[in-house]
């Protein structure tokens, strides 16, 4: 059986515009393809924290992350993503991600990370300036990519942590790190921000009308050695995907376990690909909805369904797929619909996206 499973962050409305935003959104593959699910949609398994979006937990459990249900923190990652940038180290790690925190509405709030557009040569710079203060600290600091640092605090592994695009626009007074260790990564994160706060690289990036670097954001807590961050080989486990397509951000910190894995892939090279069972990532519609950005975000949906399900659903209708799955989600749920050759058949039954809001 080859199956297509699509990830898509934010593919489900804000309950308070969705009767709007369907109105607006033209998307007849995606129409025809809610509308002649194989079953019911399936809404994932609740969980009682804020810290993690639904779709991120999904992805984290398909890799063998285990996370509990009533999990308050984001998915230990850090490890995985360490591996992605050929980093083997023992010990608990956290990702350090360089950010921007603005004043709003009366509370301090977590900018989307993908606004910086950060240079390498900017970030090293921050790099370097920064690394005296967590060397007097005795933790060890990596440097990943312009976007991605990394951190050893063997004794914070129970610190609970958000994931930026959980945190993204929330109020930091209950999305920063809580538990054993918060209050030296507080004192040690103000050393930092004093720093930047007068350096040059944000000195230019002011003048050239772009956000400053002003924060670090940390999550993702894990260790290799440890109880947390261990991934289950997918071969061994017989767990599910055999090839992964676009995987951007920390889900590219799975492109090592997946064959075929692409950015740059277009649905033609998906399809001539004939993978067994294939995730697709497709985050465009995650910036636009965290900057309530909903001209973009209908763009981007209108983009999905030209570009992507219209081909994949005319696999299934020749029967070069059997399935096709499509996990949408908010920040509050996750729901699940999947299509088969033979659901795809029944022709009576009227398009319609009205299952996104349901």
């Amino acid at each position: 059986m080859r199956h297509i499973e699509i990830n898509l962050p934010f593919g489900l409305p804000p309950a308070e515009s969705a009767p709007e935003l369907m109105r607006e959104l033209q998307a007849p593959s995606l129409a025809m393809m809610l509308s002649r699910v194989s079953q019911s949609p399936q809404q994932a398994t609740p969980h009682s924290g804020f810290r993690s979006l639904p779709n991120e937990l999904w992805l984290a459990r398909q890799f063998g992350f285990g996370m509990p249900t009533d999990s308050d923190t984001s998915p230990p990652i850090a490890a995985a993503m360490m591996n992605s940038f050929g980093l083997h180290e023992e010990g608990c790690w956290f990702i350090l991600n360089p950010a921007h925190i603005r004043f709003a509405r009366n509370r301090l709030e977590l900018s989307d990370l993908r606004s910086l557009a950060l240079k390498d040569a900017e970030s090293h710079a921050l790099f370097q300036a920064a690394k005296p203060f967590f060397d007097e600290q005795g933790r060890h600091l990596i440097y990943g990519d312009a976007t991605t640092w990394f951190m050893r605090a063997d004794d914070w592994e129970d610190l609970k942590t958000s994931t930026p695009d959980a945190a993204c626009g929330q109020n930091l007074e209950f999305m920063q790190a809580e538990g054993n260790g918060d209050t030296a990564w507080h004192r040690l994160h103000n050393d930092v921000q004093m720093t930047w706060h007068s350096h040059r690289v944000n000195a230019e990036r002011k003048k050239a009308d772009n956000l400053p670097v002003n924060a670090l954001w940390l999550w993702g807590g894990s260790g290799s050695g440890g109880k947390k961050g261990k991934i289950v080989s997918m071969q061994k486990e017989g767990m599910m995907f055999t090839s992964g397509f676009r995987l951007s951000g920390w889900s590219g910190a799975f492109a090592p376990l997946l064959q075929n894995d692409r950015f740059e892939y277009g649905a033609n090279e998906l399809i001539a690909a004939h993978p067994r069972h294939a995730l697709l990532m497709f985050d465009e519609l995650t910036a636009p909805a965290l900057a309530n950005d909903w001209e973009s975000w209908l763009a981007a949906y209108r983009n999905l369904d030209r570009k992507w399900l219209a081909p994949l659903l005319g696999t299934l209708r020749v029967r070069k797929t059997s399935r096709l799955s499509l996990h949408a989600g908010n920040d509050e749920k996750m729901l699940s619909f999947s299509t088969t050759s033979l659901s795809l058949m029944k022709f009576w039954i009227k398009p319609s996206l009205s299952r996104l809001v349901a």
